[in-house]
């Protein structure tokens, strides 16, 4: 037991050094979140803020796939850094928040199943 929990804070001061120097090697570059559809997820790039909705069946091939949603980079002329931009979601199913984590921007993502349903439109 001892040697288990030597071994757990040597790996937890480790991580904590790593991310204490700048490093973010620990955030990932995508994440997917969670929809209140149980079969589409939205993907973001925590670099750029770049969404595609991802849409999986168990059952219905034909509707597997990804789609845009923000195909355009928000951080054109900024520092692209992993974990750079999160996605909140609403008590709304359709819309989430994007934030900068950096600058404190944030955009309204409205997601939907056809293509003009959906937008990134930046709060200000």
């Amino acid at each position: 037991m001892v040697l288990t929990l030597s071994t757990m804070t040597a790996f937890s001061q480790t991580a904590a050094k790593s991310s204490s120097n700048g490093t973010d090697a620990l955030v990932p570059t995508y994440q997917l979140y969670k929809t209140q559809n149980m079969w589409i997820y939205i993907k973001l790039n925590t670099q750029d803020g770049t969404m595609k909705l991802v849409q999986f069946s168990v059952d219905n091939v034909e509707s597997i796939g990804e789609f845009k949603l923000n195909p355009t980079s928000l951080a054109t002329g900024k520092e692209k850094k992993n974990g750079r931009f999160s996605l909140t979601p609403t008590d709304n199913m359709w819309t989430f928040l994007l934030l900068d984590q950096i600058d404190g921007d944030v955009w309204q993502v409205q997601w939907g199943f056809d293509e003009a349903d959906r937008f990134v439109r930046k709060i200000e």
